[in-house]
């Protein structure tokens, strides 16, 4: 049978276990074996998606190494007790990233979900947007692996995608007309948009 189309799985603004849970869940029905392949990536972390210091670098990738082990953890929590969780680490911090083959050879066939950590969805989408990896996202998407985030990476499962706010405005104007800076999905040549397989 042909697998069932992916689903997205916003989460809301924090690492709160129980909506973890929820996406982790989801991956593991999806599952069509004993393995839940989950993969996860941190496009949102880094402070210039183009460039990055080696310090940086290695501080980011530790740090989302502990979030990819609160994705397992999830995952554990709910799985059925002949399932074994996987959560994986892609380290796709800037551009550059977003080609390597090697980054590319963690989109097998069989990933159950994908998971973006918070961080800026601005940053994200400059590293992602009409790249390899954003097309093998969008390929495991295709074929029913799970999509979840929090924050940021609730931000990138939409394609016209919130990108802050206009000049002079902050979150006690983002109410006001023109205050939110969206970035709106113009066609398949327009890279300032949320992720193209979104919402």
């Amino acid at each position: 049978a042909d697998p069932p189309p992916g689903i997205l799985v916003p989460l809301g603004s924090d690492y709160q276990a129980d909506t973890m849970q929820l996406f982790a869940r989801a991956a593991a029905e999806r599952s069509p074996n004993d393995s839940v392949l989950i993969l996860v990536i941190p496009i949102t972390y880094s402070l210039d998606a183009y460039e990055t210091k080696n310090s940086e670098r290695k501080r980011n990738l530790s740090l989302a190494e502990n979030r990819t082990q609160q994705v397992e953890d999830a995952c554990n929590a709910v799985k059925d007790a002949d399932q074994v969780c996987d959560a994986q680490l892609v380290p796709v911090l800037i551009r550059p990233d977003a080609s390597l083959p090697s980054n590319l050879a963690y989109f097998t066939e069989d990933v159950d979900g994908m998971y973006v950590l918070g961080g800026d969805q601005t940053v994200a989408m400059q590293v992602v947007a009409g790249t390899l990896v954003e097309e093998a996202m969008a390929a495991a998407y295709e074929r029913g692996a799970v999509f979840g985030g929090n924050s940021a990476g609730d931000a990138v499962q939409s394609r016209n995608m919130i990108n802050g706010y206009t000049a002079g405005n902050g979150y006690t104007e983002s109410l006001r007309k023109d205050a939110v800076d969206v970035w709106t999905d113009d066609g398949p040549d327009d890279l300032t948009r949320g992720l193209n397989f979104g919402m």
